[in-house]
């Protein structure tokens, strides 16, 4: 990930010389291949570079063009479409830099230029003629987009660490922004753990003036147009084909390419595309597996012996990884939540140590799928019941769930009316109907008394999926955070890496496409995921292809046990001195001391108790780094 950063004083005084220095200094501590700054009056601009994609060595980022100037962080993988419509054919392609077609765009389509690109952008365009400062991100929100701004002055970054140098920013605390986080209702997709920093939520772009700040959503997911085709397989033809195109756009590099591959259907799907893609340029595929290798070299469970299935059939480079409490613990002494990575997924960690050391900039990922493309039907059967389908609706419960047939016919019938209700109430409903704690979850049991009255105090923010289709449960996927909430974080951790996260799964086109889908083919004939395990057949092997276990109890199980031991390593580095308004040191240093998870009967439970204990760490952790 490359890095942007700037100011605009909307007072007209000059903009710091030094500030921005100081800018340029903080973003470019993970030692950038390149970088500069522009300055003149009261805008200035920055950029440190990650070279990635073949074209971007040929950039000179702030891209001055009067009277437009630019800084971005940008793939583009609709170059050839936009250098027609642009009318940019008579130069080579493979010299034309992002930025330059970016430039182009906005000069022929103003401030409607993002709805013509294509890809995982984020960038800024100074219009010296207009005075104003033109900001927009990527659609799905790949790329960050973090900026204050003040009557004063705006100013903006794609990482926390380039807005935290800036000394007019108060960097205070948001004191609900902490108390969603430990309770486990998660907004960082919208906000920062700051009070005055805030993010360019995905799709918008933002219009800033010296007297206005216009904000604009220039792509609706819900106003995708309806497309029928005939039959299953055009469906799934044209499925394989999205797939083909979204994998080939997000191997653009000059350097080595890597995925992770679990062995599941999502990431296997994309690993096999992609090493065949490469294999066509003499090319290798690198893949990380999260489970170290077992000893003697093989293992029953389908997590890892699914994974070295794969990478032998398609001849990619396979690796796995290794966390142990040793490398756990040196992460969690350092992890500062504040700068925007709440993942908890601590194997990304020493992977991405693999990538920087191999040199691999782009690390493809499967997320995304799950909610998407490959979703695996649920609520179907009340989308069937809302349609009007009922006899329908209730055979299909009867043969996916597998019903008794020893249940009398009013026993199943209740169970199917609670089945659809559990699946098409909204989430504020089915907490009415069922207990008090859905209001008060038990995860602020390691802060002092006001502060939990305070959360305590709070609405629930009721991220509910409950929908009566499946388009309309993958809309609410989209629109609140849940997936927003990963991106940020790993596109914020990965940069010390020099990492690029990178999600085909995600692609526009294939959003476009999953949103379009009859809900049959997302579950037919009792099978999930359908279409997606139809697209690749004969290029999966069917142990993955049609293989329905998403658990990963091995890995799970081991994971849970080193997060223990690493929060029992570091009890006693707990600051004695530190303030802490938000965690309790003794109750929660009692609470590590003791932490055990063997009495607890469900993997439920145990992730609970993991999640409020480290989540009450990490918090008592951020301020304490923060402080020191």
């Amino acid at each position: 990930m490359s890095g942007i950063f700037g100011i605009f004083n909307r007072n007209g005084e000059p903009v710091s010389a030094e500030i921005l220095e100081d800018m340029h200094t903080a973003m470019s501590s993970w030692e950038p291949d390149a970088s500069s700054v522009w300055r003149e009056g009261n805008i200035g601009l920055g950029h440190t570079m990650l070279w990635n994609t073949p074209e971007s060595k040929f950039e000179q980022l702030p891209n001055q063009q009067d009277p437009l100037v630019i800084s971005m962080d940008a793939r583009l993988d609709n170059r050839v479409e936009l250098a027609s419509l642009l009318d940019m054919t008579r130069q080579p392609l493979d010299k034309v830099t992002d930025s330059d077609f970016i430039l182009a765009a906005y000069r022929k389509w103003g401030e409607k230029c993002p709805e013509y690109l294509l890809g995982d952008f984020s960038f800024v365009i100074w219009d010296e003629g207009k005075q104003q400062l033109f900001c927009a991100r990527d659609h799905v929100g790949i790329k960050s987009f973090y900026y204050y701004i003040s009557d004063n002055c705006f100013v903006f970054s794609n990482h926390i660490n380039g807005l935290k140098a800036h000394p007019g920013i108060d960097l205070a605390f948001d004191q609900k922004m902490i108390a969603y986080y430990l309770r486990n209702e998660d907004c960082a997709y919208k906000q920062t753990f700051f009070q005055s920093i805030k993010k360019l939520p995905p799709a918008s772009s933002l219009l800033i003036s010296t007297g206005q700040c216009v904000q604009r959503l220039y792509w609706d997911p819900q106003n995708t147009p309806p497309k029928k085709l005939r039959s299953t397989a055009e469906y799934t033809q044209q499925l394989r084909h999205l797939l083909k195109q979204a994998v080939a756009a997000r191997l653009r590099t000059a350097y080595p390419v890597s995925t992770h591959l679990s062995g599941g259907l999502d990431s296997s799907s994309i690993a096999a595309l992609a090493a065949r893609e490469l294999a066509a340029s003499n090319q290798q595929l690198n893949a990380y597996n999260w489970i170290a290798e077992p000893a003697g070299g093989d293992s029953d469970y389908y997590e890892w012996s699914y994974s070295k299935l794969l990478a032998k059939q398609e001849g990619i480079k396979h690796h796995t990884v290794d966390l142990n409490t040793d490398v756990l613990t040196s992460i969690f002494k350092r992890h500062d939540i504040s700068q925007g990575d709440t993942s908890d997924l601590w194997y990304e960690y020493p992977l991405r140590q693999q990538l920087k050391q191999s040199d691999s900039r782009v690390l493809l990922s499967g997320w995304g799928g799950d909610e998407l493309i490959s979703y695996g039907g649920s609520g179907y059967i009340s989308e069937l019941f809302y349609r009007g389908e009922i006899k329908r609706s209730f055979q299909e419960f009867k043969d996916n769930y597998k019903q008794s047939t020893r249940l009398v016919f009013h026993q199943t019938l209740w169970r199917f009316l609670k089945r659809i209700a559990a699946e098409s109430l909204s989430g504020k409903l089915l907490c009415l109907l069922r207990k008090p704690a859905c209001f008060h979850p038990p995860l602020l049991q390691y802060s002092p008394a006001t502060f939990t009255r305070f959360s305590n105090n709070l609405p629930p923010l009721w991220t509910s999926y409950n929908a009566t289709s499946i388009q309309k449960r993958q809309l609410k996927i989209l629109q609140k955070g849940h997936l927003q909430a990963r991106i940020d974080a790993w596109a914020a951790a990965g940069t010390a890496d020099r990492v690029e996260y990178s999600y085909p799964l995600l692609d526009k086109r294939l959003i476009e496409y999953a949103l379009t889908l009859p809900a049959e083919l997302y579950r037919k004939n009792g099978c999930p995921r359908f279409i997606l395990r139809e697209a690749m057949r004969g290029i999966l092997p069917d142990e993955i292809r049609l293989n329905m276990e998403k658990d990963e109890p091995i890995r799970v199980k081991g994971f849970h046990s080193t997060v223990v031991h690493a929060l029992k390593s570091i009890r006693l580095d707990l600051n004695e001195e530190a303030t802490q308004p938000y965690i309790c040191k003794q109750r929660l240093t009692r609470e590590v001391n003791s932490l055990n998870l063997s009495h607890l009967k469900t993997r439920d439970e145990k992730i609970e108790k993991l999640e409020s204990v480290s989540r009450a760490f990490f918090m008592y952790n951020s301020i304490y780094i923060r402080i020191n």
